[in-house]
């Protein structure tokens, strides 16, 4: 979904024609950006090694300025080149790929519960409830 959103948003505001569709682009973007963190944290969490849980912890929480500063070196030269809107077609690149990365590679196997974790499927997405 992640990858989904941000694709579909990039791609409406590429071929937006009003301010109003442009805000509903970023609304969509919004959602596919708002899913990375909790998705990563969750990755971090139930499948890394604990030792190793700070350093990439630390590459995951840097990745998103440096994706930030790479987009702003990037998009305003090819913009200059192709058009606004040719930039943004051109950064579908990155989430189309993800997606597709995604959906050829095997799931990650299912979290270790939690002793004395309730199980929670529809709230939590099948991982235990994080005690309070």
């Amino acid at each position: 979904m992640l990858f989904a959103a941000t694709a579909a948003g990039l791609a409406l505001a590429a071929v937006a024609r009003t301010y109003l569709m442009l805000l509903v682009a970023t609304l969509v973007t919004g959602v596919g950006f708002a899913l990375g963190n909790p998705a990563t944290n969750h990755v971090l969490a139930f499948h890394v090694d604990p030792h190793r849980k700070g350093v990439l912890t630390g590459v995951k929480q840097s990745g998103v300025q440096a994706g930030a500063f790479l987009a702003g070196v990037a998009l305003p030269g090819l913009a200059g080149g192709v058009g606004w809107r040719g930039a943004l077609l051109a950064s579908l690149v990155l989430p189309v790929v993800g997606l597709a990365s995604r959906l050829s590679s095997c799931r990650l196997p299912p979290p270790p519960r939690l002793r004395g974790a309730p199980w929670c499927p529809a709230a939590c997405g099948g991982s235990p409830c994080m005690p309070r």
